[in-house]
């Protein structure tokens, strides 16, 4: 018996699997099984995973009958032998020691499951990845590598939402199974509710496990019909509550509306409201209008960003997007001004930070320029490579690119210092931009 069943559910990724093979096979922990259900792919993805049966006595292929995420993680479960089971989106990479770390933990702590962090993460196309924690933290600083009882903490719902972060015992799994219904969104939220309501003895570790892929294009959430996925899986859910206190309930409408606010993010980009999907939308507007009504969500507990969406969500979901698309459409336009400055440009990317490295993975994944190096007045990483790109100090930088555009992702008090700095060094003041721009996962689609 091994200790540790990967369940791998796959349809049409080519592009990806081989990544996410690899980081599951190399993995220290080498006694595992690793179930690949495949759900007819046409491009090539069954031919790999059949060469990687061929080549590894751990690896079996599983072909579904049916395009059902939910159905080929069951068909997972249902023939898994590993004390403990992982389910890994075949698009996305996990850490290199992830199974070890958790295994240990989950058999010294009895866990019915351990999870970790997950990191958003886009190949740029140079053999260099952008990455980015993905925020908050799941629980308080204090409460990591703590046994817990998610049953008694209706809370986690709100911001453990992935069930790909970490390994389940088993025999907890036995009873738990996923919404069988067409399409590959959204049926892991009913696997969340059960699994998270329902385990007594929890850990969660503050280490990043798992690699979340942002580069997919034709990911399920970017489909219009992830709100029919919606109206299908929360009936699915709520009959898990059944017998649960009140908080369980305002729980379930609040992650209702908070994935809906996700979805009319998606379709932001595209600047276009999903008519496609106005008859789900509106369903779902209504069981949310009807559980304020009735009590069952109370609007005070929000802040006031999210009171304002909910009441304009409950009043015209036209008009929410309106005012989301306004939102985003700021920071679109200085993406594209910041795609047609660079244009044809070398480039200089002044700030090593989050947005420096942001700046990097928009300017990497469009294409349009050339980026030469990364500024930083931190003499602690000159001559380090970030995101394949090398850093230098602002002297070398100018020295090697006296030419080339300088873009600048700090704050305004440190863009002016920079620009001072800069032009000191004889960089022209229209050789430099400055660009600070939200790192909304959006803007890769723009």
């Amino acid at each position: 018996m091994p200790k540790l069943t990967v369940v791998m559910p796959s349809l049409n990724v080519e592009k990806y699997i081989r990544k996410c093979v690899d980081s599951v096979l190399g993995q220290s922990l080498r006694d595992i099984e690793v179930l690949a259900i495949d759900a007819g792919s046409t491009d090539g993805t069954l031919d790999i995973l059949m060469d990687y049966e061929k080549k590894d006595k751990r690896f079996k292929v599983i072909l579904s009958d049916r395009k059902s995420y939910g159905y080929q993680v069951n068909l997972g479960l249902c023939q898994a032998s590993g004390d403990y089971i992982w389910i890994v989106e075949t698009d996305d990479v996990v850490a290199d020691d992830a199974f070890e770390t958790l295994y240990m933990q989950a058999v010294s702590s009895d866990a019915d499951y351990v999870k970790g962090r997950g990191m958003f993460f886009a190949d740029l196309g140079n053999g260099s990845i952008w990455e980015h924690p993905i925020w908050p933290p799941i629980l308080n600083p204090e409460l990591f590598g703590v046994v817990i009882a998610p049953c008694n903490m209706a809370g986690l719902i709100r911001l453990d939402i992935f069930l790909w972060t970490g390994l389940y015992k088993r025999e907890f799994l036995k009873n738990i199974r996923l919404n069988e219904t067409p399409g590959a969104a959204y049926q892991d939220q009913g696997f969340l509710f059960q699994t998270i309501s329902t385990a007594k003895r929890a850990v969660y570790i503050n280490r990043f496990v798992y690699h979340y892929r942002q580069d997919n294009s034709r990911s399920s959430i970017f489909n219009p019909n992830g709100f029919r996925y919606f109206v299908g899986e929360y009936p699915f859910i709520k009959k898990f509550l059944q017998g649960k206190d009140k908080e369980w309930e305002e729980i379930y409408y609040i992650r209702m509306f908070n994935q809906c606010m996700g979805r009319f993010d998606c379709m932001l980009p595209e600047e276009q409201f999903w008519s496609s999907a106005a008859g789900d939308i509106n369903t779902l507007r209504k069981w949310i209008s009807n559980a304020v009504s009735e009590g069952k969500i109370v609007p005070e507990h929000l802040d006031d960003e999210n009171r304002t969406l909910l009441e304009m969500f409950i009043r015209s979901p036209y008009e929410l997007y309106l005012r989301k698309l306004k939102c985003f459409s700021g920071k679109a336009c200085l993406v594209r001004s910041l795609y047609h400055i660079v244009e044809g440009r070398d480039v200089v990317i002044f700030g090593c930070g989050s947005y420096g490295k942001f700046a990097h993975a928009l300017l990497q994944s469009n294409g349009r320029c050339h980026i030469a190096a990364f500024a930083d007045n931190n003499g602690g990483m000159d001559g380090m490579y970030l995101q394949g790109i090398e850093v230098m100090l602002p002297h070398k930088a100018v020295e090697r690119f006296k030419d080339a555009l300088y873009v600048i992702t700090l704050g305004v008090k440190n863009s002016e210092k920079v620009v001072e700095q800069l032009a000191k060094m004889g960089i022209a003041w229209e050789m430099m931009y400055p660009f600070r721009v939200d790192m909304d996962m959006q803007l890769f689609r723009i």
